[in-house]
């Protein structure tokens, strides 16, 4: 390969052009997202609505570009928070005519490691649509799946019950039950196999994130049985994930049973109201996130007809460097 079409990794500057290249990739990606999966955003497919996703390039903890014969092929900008790093989907892509996608995540990833490890970031996210050649260039990169994005239509399926379950939408005064159900289900997440990394399980804090959930339109619902609560599901406006899931569809958050209330379908009953509450809401499309090590988590959220189409990838790297 001669000098003319050698890689060249850089910062990232905050112009014009270096913006409508980034749109421009983005928006190309999303079309043959597009093409894999129905229940994916459609709004980014025109570099016009992709410039809304283009990062700040003058903030963060990272933005390395690529170039060959001075045009940009391929950009990865990244925050962090602590020792944790992330990459949206939004703020990494790649010319589709780049034949060694490894090759030119792999040098703009050594960029960003380097700088992340010298501030002590050591757990690295990235979230990457479920695009084959993608997926695969951070797998060479020494990334595993930590966790799965999936969306299902709600549009024409119809959901049927079979257990005794009273599921009701909650107010502000089950606020203390939510986050008990929650607290236990971050407590299974924690253990093994998963072992799921997490903040302190605080109530205090636990009580504060689900208020402001419900304060920014997203909903709870409560699964009674006998007259105890044994079960909780939580709908947010919007996933987090904007390319991977449908445009302005509600997402499931936490969800959980109490362990000895599982295997009776109360999992299923509550998403079955989800469904309902998404139509009532003149909604489509519903999405979630899991995490594959998950052993219960997985088969249910398949088995509910979620499907997948993206991932986070997430590569941990050793504290003590050489």
């Amino acid at each position: 390969m001669g000098p003319a079409s050698k890689l060249v990794v850089a910062e990232l500057s905050a112009d014009d052009a270096t913006s409508g290249a980034i749109a421009e990739h983005l928006a190309a990606r999303q079309i043959e997202l597009c093409s894999k999966f129905a229940g994916v955003a459609r709004r980014y497919q025109s570099t016009d609505a992709a410039r809304e996703l283009v990062p700040d390039l003058n903030s963060g903890s990272g933005g390395f570009g690529a170039w060959r014969n001075g045009r940009l092929v391929g950009f990865l900008h990244g925050t962090s928070n602590g020792a944790f790093g992330f990459v949206p989907s939004t703020h990494h892509g790649l010319d589709p005519s780049e034949a060694d996608p490894t090759d030119v995540y792999g040098q703009m990833y050594a960029a960003l490691a380097v700088r992340w490890l010298s501030d002590g970031v050591t757990v690295h996210d990235v979230e990457v649509p479920a695009i084959d050649v993608l997926e695969q260039a951070w797998f060479d990169l020494g990334f595993g799946r930590r966790t799965c994005f999936a969306t299902r239509d709600i549009g024409s399926s119809s959901e049927g019950g079979s257990t005794d379950a009273d599921i009701r939408v909650a107010t502000e005064e089950d606020l203390p039950e939510i986050v008990r159900l929650a607290l236990l289900e971050a407590q299974f997440r924690a253990a093994p196999p998963l072992f799921a990394e997490q903040g302190p399980l605080d109530s205090a804090v636990f009580l504060a994130q689900h208020r402001q959930l419900a304060s920014a339109g997203g909903a709870h619902l409560l699964a009674r049985c006998q007259g105890k609560d044994v079960g909780f599901l939580t709908i947010e406006p919007r996933s987090p994930a904007v390319l991977l899931t449908a445009d302005d569809a509600p997402f499931i958050g936490p969800t959980g049973v109490e362990p000895a209330a599982r295997g009776q379908g109360i999992g299923h009953e509550l998403v079955a109201a989800a469904v309902k509450w998404a139509r009532a809401h003149d909604q489509r499309w519903m999405s979630v996130s899991f995490n594959p090590s998950n052993l219960m988590s997985r088969p249910f959220w398949r088995g509910c007809g979620f499907d997948p189409t993206g991932w986070k990838v997430a590569r941990r790297l050793p504290v003590e460097q050489p």
